[in-house]
């Protein structure tokens, strides 16, 4: 095992942007504020700047990759077409409801996987400029329409499954089997994010705003159904960076507070599972 290096809890890097807690603000701010209602009356300009970024990320790096570049053209025929707007106000007005849910992940953060809620929608504006494009041989506007239908409904699928695979993290399965093995169905799990206790199938609770092991370990010694913490680096560090000695597996040996029965040191996708040691006397 090597000993984990100083770690960089944000970047600027536009494909992890959408990952970091708040956009190099500290993290835990809307833990602080009780609720995310509180967090935006308290901090408007920070929210606007957020939805800014997030608008900014979905329409020039998500949605490209959703919906791919070659289609927009047949949209844009859909969008700016002979047919008056008023003759199809209702229709347009349909297709905007249908998108319209995706747009609440602007207010938090935004992922690819959360606009493939609009493929069926670029189908269906697509399948409206295909219908405007006008092409006197039949057999040249049928060749036409098949092959775009054809690579449309290769896309869908080809996406749809590479979406599913993004947030796999092998390295929460690995974690999960372990404690799948080695954990009773009962036995609670406190950790950030929910993959290991689902693919576990175990209870958990949200892992809390804590700065230290030591406060870590009082909150886990408050609530005995608490048998691990998971900690991992992806997802966790983010949102706790003052937590990232957890993931220094050799410095956790000689920790007073947990030991450490499951580890992946894969850089950039550590996880540890950690069991709270039992107090003296």
């Amino acid at each position: 095992m090597s000993s984990v290096g100083s770690t960089t809890a944000f970047s600027f890097d536009p494909i992890r942007l959408q990952e970091d807690a708040f956009y190099n603000e500290k993290p835990g701010q809307v833990e602080k504020e009780g609720s995310y209602a509180r967090y935006v009356m308290s901090h408007p300009r920070r929210f606007i700047r957020r939805v800014a970024i997030n608008t900014q990320q979905a329409l020039m790096i998500q949605l490209p990759h959703v919906v791919p570049f070659y289609l927009f053209a047949f949209i844009g025929v859909a969008l700016f077409a002979s047919t008056p707007w008023h003759a199809a106000k209702w229709r347009w007005a349909f297709l905007l409801a249908m998108a319209l849910p995706v747009s609440a992940y602007l207010a938090y953060y935004i992922k690819a996987r959360f606009l493939a809620g609009l493929l069926p929608v670029a189908a269906i504006v697509v399948g409206q400029g295909l219908a405007q494009v006008q092409i006197r041989s039949a057999r040249l506007r049928y060749l036409l329409w098949g092959g775009v239908i054809l690579v449309l409904a290769v896309h869908s699928v080809g996406k749809v499954a590479e979406l599913r695979q993004e947030n796999a993290a092998p390295e929460m399965r690995g974690a999960a089997a372990w404690v799948a093995e080695n954990s009773a169905p009962n036995d609670l799990l406190m950790c950030k994010k929910p993959q290991v206790p689902f693919y576990a199938d175990r209870p958990y609770v949200e892992l809390p705003w804590v700065e230290s092991a030591e406060e870590l370990y009082r909150v886990v010694l408050a609530d005995p159904g608490v048998k691990y913490v998971v900690f991992d680096e992806y997802k966790s560090l983010s949102y706790r960076p003052k937590l990232a000695p957890l993931l220094d597996v050799p410095k956790m040996l000689t920790n007073p507070y947990f030991k450490v029965v499951y580890a992946q040191e894969m850089p950039g996708h550590r996880v540890v599972v950690l069991k709270p040691r039992l107090p003296s006397g």
